[in-house]
């Protein structure tokens, strides 16, 4: 028999995503990059573009995203984690620190690049993991992977006191102007829904 490729398996993995297997039982047959991956095609299958591995530097600081999913008006910055363990609220909050720093150097950057305007963008800090369940606080959203489709299918901003940074763009967040951006992402950029 042949082996299978990169898109096979991830074609696979689309195709059992929903189905009788958890998404539990499916993420932790992936390694990291090809749950990454799967990830990335999920966001890309509810319509929104996506970049994943993205260097992000300003000034003098830097940092790795691990995805980017965003439409016109929303920032999506995905941090994935394949913990084959329970998410506890500790273990969420002592990653939050560094979740937080990521997202006010994508605010300055942006900010800096975009420049100021009247166009609202939120900004929406995640973290997706293969276990746990749905919570948020004031830095960030968690969501198992199995509870992604129904976080996307309700706007962030409309739950009490949501973790969104808004900051008011020149434009709106079309690919053409995050490709224009220093981002410098290394898996390159997923989609282009312009």
């Amino acid at each position: 028999g042949q082996n299978l490729t990169t898109d096979d398996l991830l074609g696979i993995s689309m195709t059992l995503f929903g189905t009788s297997v958890s998404p539990e039982e499916l993420s932790i047959s992936l390694n990291w990059e090809l749950f990454e991956e799967l990830v990335a095609r999920l966001f890309e299958h509810t319509g929104l573009n996506v970049a994943r591995d993205v260097q992000v530097r300003f000034e003098r600081n830097r940092a790795q995203i691990d995805l980017f999913a965003f439409k016109e008006d929303e920032l999506y910055i995905v941090e994935c984690k394949r913990w084959r363990r329970s998410i506890t609220r500790s273990l969420i909050k002592s990653i939050e620190p560094s979740i937080k720093r990521r997202i006010l150097l994508v605010k300055e950057l942006l900010s800096e690049l975009v420049g100021p305007g009247s166009f609202e963008v939120r900004l929406i800090p995640l973290l997706l993991t293969v276990y746990g369940s749905p919570y948020f606080d004031d830095v960030l959203f968690h969501s198992p992977l199995r509870s992604l489709r129904s976080f996307l299918s309700e706007p962030a901003a409309s739950l009490p006191s949501p973790p969104v940074l808004t900051i008011y763009l020149r434009q709106p967040l079309v690919f053409r102007v995050l490709k224009a951006l220093p981002l410098k992402p290394s898996k390159g950029w997923m989609a282009m829904h312009v």
